[in-house]
C-alpha cells in the first residue's frame, strides 16, 4: 500500500485510513477445507509457477501464501490427512490448530490466525506492552496492558479496551498503530519515519476512562496518528537508540 503523494495532510489522513483496513477480504479457511475436494491442486501450482518471479511485496506474500495453503490442503485431503490438529489455536483459542509448521511453535495456530499477519503487514511489530486478551468480566475479547517482568519493581497492569466481537477484529486493531507507521513512513524523507510506540502513549492513554470501546479506541489512535509527523524526527533515530539500547545492554551482562 503506497499513499499518494500529495500534501502532508493528505498523504497522513491516507494512511490512518488504511490502518485499519486489510490488505484483502479474510479467506473463509473453513470452507476452503470443506471443498478440499474440488482444489485442482495442479492448476494452482501452474498458477503459481506462472508469476515467478515474483517482486517482494505484501500482495505478493498473501498471495503465494495462500496458493501453496490451498496446495497443501488439496494434497492433504489426497492423502487421507487430517486438516486440524487436537490442539486449539495458540492465538485466537476458538479454532483447531493445523498440523503444519505455523508462526506459533508451541502448540500451532489455524489458519485464520497465520493469515491474520500478512492481511495487516508491519515492517515493525512495536506492540509496546498491549496485547490481544479475552475479558472473562464481559465475555468480549480486548487489549490489555502489561509492563514489568519477574524481579522488576514497577509493574504496570491494566484492561484497556473491552467488547470487540473476536479475536480477529482486537488483532486488526491493536495492529492499526504499526501499520499506519509502516504505510506513512514509506513516504518520509530518507532516515526518517513515523515512531510506532509513539502512537499510543501511555500518558495520554491512562487519562482515558478505562476500559475503552473499541470505538473509543479507534478514535483515540487516529487522534494519535493525526498527530504523527516525521517533521523533526531526527534521521535514523529509531536505528541509533536500537544500537545505544543494543550496546548498553550488553555492556551491563
Amino acid at each position: 500500500m503506497n499513499i499518494v503523494p500529495h500534501d502532508h495532510a493528505f498523504g497522513r489522513d491516507q494512511a490512518i485510513d488504511a490502518a485499519f483496513q486489510p490488505l484483502d477480504a479474510p479467506t473463509d479457511w473453513d470452507a476452503v477445507i470443506r471443498d478440499a475436494a474440488q482444489i485442482n491442486p495442479e492448476a494452482l501450482i501452474a498458477e503459481l509457477r506462472a508469476g515467478e518471479p515474483y517482486a517482494v511485496n505484501e500482495l505478493n506474500v498473501l498471495k503465494t501464501w495462500r496458493l501453496n495453503t490451498k496446495i497443501r490442503i488439496a494434497h492433504r485431503y489426497r492423502r487421507g490427512l487430517p486438516q486440524h490438529d487436537k490442539h486449539t489455536c495458540a492465538s485466537c483459542g476458538v479454532r483447531a490448530s493445523v498440523p503444519t509448521i505455523t508462526r506459533e511453535w508451541r502448540v500451532g495456530q489455524c489458519l485464520h490466525c497465520e493469515e491474520m499477519p500478512m492481511l495487516f503487514p508491519a515492517e515493525r511489530m512495536d506492540r509496546g506492552p498491549l496485547f490481544v486478551a479475552w475479558d472473562s468480566a464481559s465475555g468480549t475479547w480486548g487489549l490489555a496492558w502489561q509492563r514489568g517482568g519477574v524481579g522488576d519493581r514497577d509493574k504496570t497492569a491494566a484492561v484497556v479496551v473491552i467488547g470487540f466481537g473476536s479475536y480477529w477484529d482486537a488483532y486488526a486493531s491493536l495492529i492499526a498503530p504499526m501499520r499506519f507507521a509502516t504505510i506513512y513512513s514509506r513516504a518520509c524523507p530518507p532516515g526518517t519515519s513515523v515512531d510506532a510506540g509513539a502512537l499510543t502513549p501511555a500518558g495520554e492513554l491512562f487519562q482515558q476512562t478505562l476500559p475503552l470501546t473499541p470505538e473509543r479506541w479507534v478514535a483515540f489512535c487516529r487522534e494519535q496518528m493525526k498527530k504523527a509527523t516525521p517533521e523533526g524526527v531526527e534521521p535514523y533515530d529509531w536505528e541509533i537508540r536500537q544500537a545505544c539500547d543494543s550496546f548498553f545492554g550488553k555492556s551491563q551482562d
